[in-house]
């Protein structure tokens, strides 16, 4: 599992989700404790309103001191749209303020009509 390093004295982290080559996207993130109990979702949301899938990991300062050891857990469901030869595309960015901390991208071909992806990071605050 990749580490996140949060400077627990900057601004609270954000992500931001981006699901391309017109598919439908459909993600959570959530934080875990640092023995990966009492989970919590820190963002959810869909590409296909007209909200910015932009959020911050935590609501408070008081939330980010205490998220050392904790894990930061991502799950994208992708479905597909067209018919035929389908391909998605997803960009996850997580920084602090404008440093980035971290990134997540994948794409390639849609083999079923709905693709499950996930990634974890284990917080270290520095």
């Amino acid at each position: 599992m990749a580490k996140l390093q949060i400077d627990p004295t900057g601004p609270i982290p954000t992500i931001r989700v981006h699901v391309g080559r017109a598919q439908l996207g459909n993600y959570t993130f959530g934080l875990w404790d640092a023995q990966g109990r009492n989970p919590r979702v820190s963002g959810q949301g869909v590409n296909t309103d007209d909200i910015e899938d932009v959020f911050r990991i935590v609501a408070s300062r008081k939330e980010l001191l205490g998220l050392n050891r904790h894990i930061l857990d991502g799950v994208i469901w992708v479905k597909a749209l067209k018919k035929g030869k389908k391909r998605y595309a997803i960009e996850v960015e997580i920084k602090q303020g404008e440093l980035q901390l971290a990134s997540w991208k994948d794409s390639g071909e849609m083999t079923t009509s709905m693709k499950n992806l996930k990634n974890s990071w284990t917080i270290e605050l520095s």
